[in-house]
């Protein structure tokens, strides 16, 4: 499997799987850590269900295309989790962290 970024401790991994353009098939993959999510979880005191669900939309939105390569991306990538997350009853996961969207809500 080829993924979209290697990494040695990662909670979340997503590939986009584009090799059968116009057919039905699996959008991708996404493979989620749960030791890595659950140290996260603590770390970042949230719940590991919020963690949990906040990282199945972030891996989705990679696997529909959306990526955080540049501010603007992020930007954009960010400001849908939080409107999904939202949606479903869960707070913004960047609050009090260092990514794009601090500053907000």
């Amino acid at each position: 499997m080829a993924w979209q970024r290697q990494c040695h401790q990662c909670s979340l991994l997503s590939d986009r799987d584009a090799s059968h353009p116009g057919q039905i098939m699996p959008l991708g993959d996404i493979s989620l850590a749960l030791e890595t999510l659950q140290r996260e979880a603590v770390e970042q005191e949230k719940s590991f269900d919020d963690h949990l669900h906040h990282l199945v939309i972030h891996g989705m939105l990679h696997v529909l295309g959306f990526d955080h390569e540049t501010a603007q991306e992020a930007e954009e990538m960010e400001t849908l989790e939080i409107s999904i997350l939202a949606a479903i009853g869960i707070s913004n996961p960047y609050i009090g962290s260092d990514l794009i969207l601090d500053e907000k809500d």
